[in-house]
């Protein structure tokens, strides 16, 4: 399996899960489900068998499975499988150094059936590994907060502190609208040098969004077969959110006239591709983090 990306915000994709599950109303046209699809069915990734499954309603109603070939819509079968053979890419890779490194980019690293043991032997290479940058993203951010004790532990084993995470771990939750805000303020209960949203799939108005201690914002639309519409005023508004925040801007994507994806498109007569600066942790998120239960 190839490591390179057309994602706009990354340099390189680190899979380490296969399989996944459907949280919110953005994971409804999953692009990672047909590419699973093809994945099991290639010999040379056998790893990913089971991940997804082919089924119909029968005539009362109920799930039937379908073979390959066969009529029927593709869904995750629940597996959540973690892929041990791809827990050295960083170290075999060679990989150029100070590369973005979208982790788990076709699956949730704090799915709840992710082991901790995994999760730890995947952040002991990336701590080891640290000359290029990861970028871990999430929807299940409680899991996050829940293994944040033991990923402090380990950032004071490697010589770091456990209240102020390396410069070079990203965490970031998806937002596609604002039922999810709930995320954000489980995000930032974690002491990550980097705190970031992605707004894509972006499916409303995403209005008096909470970015107090978030860095970086990544806003798109969604693309592909049925995609959903996105209005660019919906864009406009959180890049003025975003300003105000002082939190650097990525407009990933929009559709042109003809429904075609357009990478990087203008927005107020110029491209926005701007990444965040790691700085130190404010003594205010300190005291944010201890307030919610979580001192690290």
């Amino acid at each position: 399996m190839s490591d390179g990306t057309n994602i706009e915000w990354c340099d390189v994709t680190w899979p380490l899960v296969a399989g996944c599950r459907k949280r919110s109303p953005g994971c409804a046209h999953c692009w990672a489900i047909p590419m699973t699809w093809r994945l099991q069915h290639n010999p040379l990734t056998p790893q990913y068998h089971d991940a997804v499954e082919k089924v119909i309603r029968d005539a009362q109603g109920k799930r039937v499975q379908v073979r390959a070939g066969q009529p029927g819509t593709l869904q995750w079968t629940g597996a959540i499988v973690p892929l041990e053979s791809y827990l050295e890419w960083p170290r075999t890779k060679k990989w150029k150094t100070g590369s973005k490194v979208f982790v788990s980019n076709m699956a949730d690293l704090f799915d709840q059936d992710v082991p901790d043991s995994f999760l730890e032997r995947a952040f002991r290479v990336m701590l080891e590994e640290s000359q290029y940058t990861y970028q871990i993203l999430t929807k299940e951010p409680g899991r996050l907060v829940d293994f944040a004790p033991r990923l402090s532990a380990l950032v004071e084993e490697y010589g770091g502190s456990g209240t102020q995470w390396p410069a070079h771990l990203w965490f970031g939750v998806s937002i596609e609208n604002p039922a999810m805000y709930w995320r954000i303020l489980e995000l930032i209960k974690v002491p990550a040098a980097i705190h970031f949203i992605s707004g894509e799939p972006l499916l409303k108005l995403l209005a008096n969004i909470p970015l107090e201690h978030i860095e970086w914002v990544i806003a798109g639309c969604e693309s592909g077969p049925g995609a959903r519409p996105m209005d660019e005023a919906w864009v406009e508004q959180l890049l003025q959110d975003t300003k105000r925040a002082e939190a650097a801007f990525f407009y990933k994507q929009k559709l042109n006239e003809y429904g075609h994806k357009v990478s990087l498109p203008l927005l107020q007569g110029r491209s926005w591709a701007e990444f965040p600066q790691p700085t130190t942790v404010s003594a205010a998120h300190v005291t944010l983090v201890q307030a919610n239960g979580q001192t690290l």
